[in-house]
């Protein structure tokens, strides 16, 4: 994945940080306008915002319920 000061990440590296065997989960979410991650495009390429993303991780914890 890329990773620059502004800390983006690819589609490929986004898929590999969640243990996706690859990115068609994320660019069929993309296509059908049902992305979890907001992302932004440059030309073809989409780059997720990291800070975006662990924060969208965060905001949707499911909290384990004990027996």
């Amino acid at each position: 994945y890329l990773e620059t000061d502004g800390k983006l990440l690819t589609s490929k590296g986004l898929a590999k940080m969640l243990h996706l065997k690859g990115d068609a989960a994320l660019r069929k979410q993309r296509s059908k306008k049902r992305s979890l991650f907001p992302f932004t495009r440059v030309g073809r390429q989409v780059y997720y915002p990291a800070d975006l993303v662990v924060a969208t991780l965060s905001k949707n914890v499911v909290g384990a319920k004990l027996r």
